[in-house]
């Protein structure tokens, strides 16, 4: 016969104890990596990884924070938390619960949340009692936080902390793998934006040259009815109309040939103060009476290495745009040439995708007005080709400018609000910098 003691019981309920608690975080584990094996995108496997802790945990409210700037984090997905709660950020300051589990990569338990000081006002308003902060770690870097709270007096132990940290860790690296994945998508989706965007660009380059030479000999063809008719016959109006139709048609073809940076147009070395300083005067005449015009021009020459047909062409479209911004027919136009550092060359992803300035300097070429301004929307359209806002207008002003700007190696930026004016700066790498020019 076996004794079975108080101390044999004790032992025998204490492993008995362990045993369970085992065979219950490996079924929490088992049932957690299932969640995230399943097929699924990022948002659903995180809902349901967040429902699942939820009642394996007893927690009243579980969330999956990610950094939103420099000292806050919103919810990447939440369960308990209302609608107004959600779109509230959290705190990441310096002493904060979810700032302490990021640097010290390990978790925060708080036993008494609602005395509690540093604790974030969206559980306090929910009446969470003890709560838990545990670091989202990727491969390489925290990638986030996740936080359980319960609205009762029952702490979260070491031993919950334990498996919650190991599920964080599981959990770091599927997200971090569906970020991969989505990015992946992203530049995959952008490489084929960027080849179909060639290969129409060789067609249409194609179609302007081709069409450009058929309106050369029709023109030509014109010119020579024209003399083989007697002044005074109605026919020679109606060839002298064709006429002009065919070469407003060769300048739109011309146009498209500069907006996808093949024009025939020499470069040389140019003096972009002198070149601007000689073409504004004709630009006035076409402005409303009303809107002035002002120059800040340097007095130092800066040489770029350009057309001297495209660069007027380039300011042309800038000064006349400024002025049919201007809604009231009134206001102010400022042109400015500076010399800038490479480093204050910032170019917009959405009209220079992937160009990087090189090591020297550049010359900016600003034209500034306080007309109407653009909203995103339209700010996002407005260097489309045959774009216009205007009842009449070929919508190809902007699109040359950027066109020949980027066949330059320069780059355009755009800062515009509306009711309150654009300015638009053309960038172009200065071949010969101030500091050199003023040792000659």
């Amino acid at each position: 016969m076996i004794y079975d003691g108080p101390e044999r019981r004790v032992a025998r309920d204490a492993a008995l104890a362990e045993y369970r608690a085992a065979i219950r975080d490996t079924t929490r584990l088992n049932r957690l990596f299932a969640i995230l094996g399943e097929p699924a995108p990022l948002a659903i496997l995180v809902d349901r990884v967040l429902l699942a802790l939820s009642e394996m945990f007893a927690a009243d409210v579980v969330a999956l924070l990610q950094p939103a700037g420099p000292d806050d984090l919103l919810p990447l997905g939440a369960i308990g938390l209302p609608e107004e709660l959600i779109r509230r950020p959290f705190s990441g300051l310096e002493g904060s619960h979810a700032a302490v589990a990021i640097n010290d990569r390990a978790p925060v338990l708080v036993e008494n949340a609602l005395g509690d000081p540093t604790m974030d006002l969206q559980l306090a308003e929910l009446g969470v009692e003890t709560a838990a902060w545990l670091p989202v770690l990727g491969s390489q870097e925290v990638l986030g936080v996740l936080v359980l709270g319960r609205c009762q007096p029952v702490p979260f132990t070491r031993s919950d902390a334990d498996m919650l940290m190991a599920m964080t860790y599981r959990i770091g690296l599927v997200v971090e793998r569906a970020r991969a994945d989505e990015a992946g998508k992203r530049l995959d989706s952008r490489l084929r934006q960027a080849e179909k965007v060639e290969s129409l660009g060789r067609m249409a380059a194609a179609i302007a040259h081709h069409f450009n030479n058929k309106l050369t000999a029709v023109m030509g063809s014109l010119e020579l009815a024209l003399d083989d008719l007697a002044v005074g016959r109605d026919a020679r109006i109606e060839i002298a109309n064709a006429q002009e139709a065919a070469r407003q048609a060769s300048v739109v073809s011309l146009m498209m040939l500069s907006y996808l940076g093949q024009s025939f147009h020499a470069r040389e070395a140019l003096d972009l103060v002198a070149t601007c300083r000689e073409a504004l005067p004709e630009l006035i005449c076409s402005l409303p009476p009303k809107v002035q015009l002002r120059t800040e021009f340097p007095e130092a020459a800066l040489t770029v290495r350009a057309s001297e047909v495209e660069i007027r062409q380039v300011l042309a479209n800038l000064v006349l745009n400024a002025g049919e911004a201007m809604a009231t027919g009134e206001g102010e136009i400022v042109v400015a040439i500076r010399e800038v550092p490479a480093s204050q060359v910032v170019p917009s992803p959405l009209l220079s995708p992937g160009w990087t300035p090189g090591a020297g300097p550049y010359a900016c070429l600003e034209v500034f007005d306080n007309g109407s301004g653009m909203d995103p929307k339209l700010l996002g359209n407005a260097f489309d080709p045959f774009f216009t806002t205007k009842f009449t207008g070929r919508g190809l002003g902007l699109p040359v400018v950027l066109g020949v700007v980027r066949a330059h190696h320069g780059t355009v930026t755009v800062d515009s609000e509306p009711g309150r004016g654009s300015t638009f700066r053309v960038f172009l790498p200065l071949t010969v910098p101030t500091q050199d020019r003023k040792r000659e």
